[in-house]
């Protein structure tokens, strides 16, 4: 097929069962790829009936877009979907970028689809036209950045792809994200839970194969029109230089930055946590996704301080509002740090961050006591408290095992 890779992947974990079956060209046509697939094939699949979000006829639904792999600009993201979230309760998805979905699609496929649960930890490899389940159970209990370095160390390939749960997967923390290229974080609805409960550690990538196009020549001029077309807009500079963390900037302006759980959109100390901080003093380098002009994300380094040595990619803008403003902290370093433990323990920052400022808010207003936390205090601004409160989350132990299961 032109344009789309022609094949599914269907896995069921009961019975350690792969199947690839061709796309359909009407399906394909119809949905064209990404949420459209997910969604439509969680429709079509899931039994409604179904309320145990872990139980293991609910379906999780992986799937690449229509670019993915081309020269396409910005086209490097893809879609998870859950048919019952652990969250909400319904039909649930999210979106991450980084490089997993082109390589899914140079392997041959478009989507994969998992049902069923395993009695013991396992994880997918995916080689072309080498699709098989392996044992996962050395994987089991790592954290994402560990579980990643090793699968890749185990193939011998730096450049395997991997998508993977950490311990909040694996202990089925509400709050938890799947993550991919170590730092890509695909969230909300509580997935990463539900392939924690199936036993699906992770899935790791690698294709050679190509995208196979109509007109070559045409789609390569048109994406370098639309590449040319990026960099001349307005926000380009801006935007690629300091990434989503410029909206620190903009909302403390409009006088609406989320601080201390959305008391007021006033937050003092705002200066100490926006871009401007981040790329002058943190940052070492841009990074893109896949085929992305605008290479928004940072590579950043502590080199001084209670955090020194601390490293990694990313820290958007969820996460300076989230752990900064919302929850009253204001120390760079300390926002890194944390940025790096819930990549690292596979959580979500929005949600986690939600369920911190909510309890740091229940502190404030002496509805909540040592006693209900253990014997912590949940002052705004204690970046030590979060940190704790985070382990707690993704181990479910203490106070943190409470706020695993999200604010609501």
């Amino acid at each position: 097929m032109q344009g789309w890779s022609g094949k599914i992947i269907y896995v069921n974990l009961s019975k350690a069962e792969v199947k690839v079956k061709p796309l359909d060209p009407g399906f394909a046509q119809a949905f064209l790829g990404g949420r459209g697939f997910c969604s439509k094939i969680l429709f079509d699949l899931f039994n409604p009936s179904i309320e145990d979000p872990f139980s293991p006829e609910n379906l999780v639904c992986v799937s690449a877009g229509l670019l993915n792999g081309t020269l396409a600009p910005t086209s490097g993201r893809f879609t998870i979907g859950v048919a019952r979230s652990p969250l909400t309760g319904l039909f649930c998805d999210g979106n991450a970028g980084g490089a997993f979905a082109p390589e899914l699609r140079f392997a041959g496929y478009d989507a994969l689809v998992i049902s069923g649960t395993s009695p013991k930890p396992l994880y997918l490899y995916i080689e072309d036209s080498h699709v098989e389940l392996e044992d996962a159970s050395h994987l089991w209990g790592r954290e994402v950045w560990e579980a990643t370095d090793m699968l890749r160390k185990d193939y011998g390939d730096q450049e395997l792809k991997v998508l993977t749960i950490g311990p909040a997967g694996e202990n089925r923390d509400a709050v938890c994200s799947v993550m991919c290229d170590y730092t890509k974080a695909i969230a909300g609805g509580g997935v990463g839970a539900v392939l924690g409960s199936k036993k699906l550690k992770a899935v790791a990538v690698r294709g050679s194969g190509a995208i196979e196009l109509a007109d070559p020549e045409k789609f390569e001029q048109v994406a370098v029109e639309l590449h040319q077309a990026i960099r001349s807009m307005p926000f380009y500079e801006t935007l690629s230089k300091y990434g989503t963390p410029i909206l620190v900037s903009i909302f403390k302006k409009l006088g609406g930055l989320p601080s201390y759980n959305w008391q007021t959109g006033v937050f003092r100390e705002a200066e100490k946590i926006d871009e401007t901080v981040l790329v002058n003093e943190y940052s070492t380098k841009s990074r893109a996704c896949y085929g992305c002009p605008i290479h928004c994300s940072h590579f950043y380094l502590v080199r001084e301080g209670e955090f020194a040595g601390t490293t990694g990619e990313g820290l958007e803008y969820e996460a300076l509002g989230g752990f900064g403003s919302r929850c009253g902290v204001f120390s760079m370093p300390a926002l890194l740090y944390i940025n790096n433990l819930c990549n690292r323990l596979g959580i979500d920052v929005i949600q986690a961050s939600s369920s911190i400022a909510l309890a740091m808010h229940l502190w404030q207003d002496k509805i909540l006591n040592l006693e209900d936390t253990e014997g912590m205090e949940l002052q705004w601004g204690d970046h030590h408290a979060i940190i704790k409160l985070l382990s707690q989350m993704a181990s479910r132990k203490g106070f943190g095992g409470i706020l695993a299961d999200g604010a609501l």
